[in-house]
């Protein structure tokens, strides 16, 4: 009995395989965008009327440009350039989806930051003409918090 269940485990395990790869393969993967992107769409949805080039100044930087310039020239059903053109692709991406690009990590670079300014801080007693008693115990617990030797 045991080799017989052991049989319908290892079944049940490539069933749940294959569904997930089903499940994987029905739906394509959305397209990944930068925040300001994001932040464009929502600006969008919450103001009906916008649709000018100074109404975006605020919302969407140089970098959310770029992105639609080169999303417009790997996906030619929009054109390129235009600022028409690139609403189209906003109010496309709101309808159909997409997912907003998760910030790369940096915990190094803060946890190298926050361990200098501590060592200047227990080194020479000061930063400058910045009061150091008071930051000093709550920069030890930032980095301990993201893992470093506070």
């Amino acid at each position: 009995m045991s080799e017989l269940e052991h049989e319908v485990g290892i079944l049940r395990a490539e069933n749940l395989k294959l569904r997930n790869e089903v499940a994987r393969l029905s739906h394509p993967d959305l397209p990944v965008v930068p925040v300001d992107i994001d932040n464009a769409i929502k600006y969008l949805q919450t103001h009906v009327n916008a649709g000018s080039i100074n109404d975006f100044k605020d919302v969407l930087t140089e970098k959310g440009f770029w992105w639609l310039n080169d999303f417009q020239y790997k996906d030619r059903r929009f054109g390129f350039g235009g600022l028409n053109n690139k609403l189209f692709i906003l109010s496309y991406l709101a309808i159909t989806g997409y997912e907003v690009e998760k910030p790369k990590e940096q915990p190094k670079t803060a946890e190298n930051y926050i361990e200098h300014v501590i060592g200047t801080i227990k080194h020479d007693g000061h930063l400058g003409t910045i009061q150091t008693d008071c930051i000093l115990p709550y920069l030890e617990k930032a980095l301990a918090a993201i893992g470093g030797e506070g």
